[in-house]
């Protein structure tokens, strides 16, 4: 049964596609302050998603994630440097709505992702890198292989 908050951020979603119409891909974050450990790579969070998950989803298709939830793989320490230990992996929670080119919802939903196998890739080259392949393996499963 939905709540009012799940309501209202569900219609947010949909009002965003009114404020980007010509965007496959919308991102919000909701509580934007409450994210204190991830507020310097929320804007490349969304650049990112926005870039990728307009790969996965269908022609005239539009899609609303907001962003309820994130807490980056490790901590930071007061010096400012990242350290990730395999007991920390990234966290995020979001919404999403997606419609087909008449407006029509054809799925929706709120999802938790966590990688629990995080720390065995390596191949560390981009700050956020944990956090975006998190991102990216949810569209994979969500909404299938990208398209070309």
């Amino acid at each position: 049964m939905p709540t009012h908050r799940s309501i209202a951020l569900a219609a947010a979603c949909l009002m965003s596609f009114a404020a980007a119409a010509q965007q496959a891909v919308t991102v919000a974050f909701q509580d934007r302050d409450r994210y204190a450990d991830a507020v310097h790579g929320l804007p490349e969070l969304q650049r990112h998603l926005e870039k990728q998950a307009a790969r996965h989803i269908g022609a005239g298709q539009k899609l609303a994630l907001t962003f309820t939830g994130v807490d980056r793989a490790g901590h930071e320490t007061p010096a400012g440097t990242r350290v990730v230990r395999d007991l920390e992996p990234a966290r995020i929670e979001l919404e999403f709505a997606l419609v087909d080119a008449s407006g029509k919802r054809i799925r929706e939903g709120r999802r938790r992702l966590r990688s629990p196998a995080f720390f065995v890739d390596s191949r560390l080259t981009d700050p956020l890198h944990y956090e975006k392949t998190l991102l990216d393996d949810w569209l994979k499963r969500e909404f299938g292989p990208a398209r070309v």
